[in-house]
């Protein structure tokens, strides 16, 4: 399990660089749009447009990473007064709704870059770039997020079958000790 827990922490980690990168590039493009826009009057042609595509990316690059560190929200205010079986086990399903949801996420924006945005050709208004290469983009960040939750749902359906360990405990803990840190 902790080759799989490192493997995680890796693909985590991509998720964070692709983000990071995304993000300073995007401040980078605005920084330049803006002062040539004011300084010289001359914008950059189609920025607003590349900054667009852009976030959209950055979202689906850092749910993995968001994941990984648990900074994702979870409901929970009613869980918590179940008792310890029934507790583990919506956490199991809620991790095995999450996962399921996530791949097919993934496959049906697939399945949308390579059919119907190929097909039809569809392009920016702008810069007239195409838009299934984002989609395609879009859908290997969704996997990875999809593989993170798969790591999790492993990890709390464990959790079910040990009584020594408790899938939410340790997450309350987590976010208890996060918040001292603030």
């Amino acid at each position: 399990m902790k080759a799989i827990d490192k493997l995680q922490g890796f693909l985590a980690g991509i998720g964070a660089v692709v983000s990071s990168t995304l993000i300073f590039g995007m401040m980078a493009l605005i920084f330049v749009d803006v002062t040539g826009r004011f300084l010289f009057n001359k914008p950059i042609f189609g920025s607003y447009e590349v900054v667009q595509m852009g976030m959209g990316l950055v979202v689906f690059y850092a749910l993995p990473y968001a994941q990984y560190k648990k900074g994702l929200v979870r409901v929970d205010f009613i869980i918590n007064y179940f008792p310890r079986l029934p507790r583990k086990i919506l956490w199991v399903l809620g991790d095995v709704i999450s996962t399921c949801v996530c791949y097919a996420l993934a496959y049906a924006c697939y399945l949308h870059a390579s059919g119907t945005l190929v097909a039809s050709g569809a392009k920016t208004s702008v810069l007239m770039m195409p838009l299934y290469p984002f989609y395609y983009v879009a859908s290997v960040g969704l996997l990875l997020f999809a593989l993170i939750l798969t790591v999790d749902c492993v990890h709390s359906l464990l959790s079910v079958f040990r009584k020594d360990e408790d899938i939410v405990s340790s997450v309350d803990a987590e976010m208890q000790e996060m918040e001292k840190q603030f």
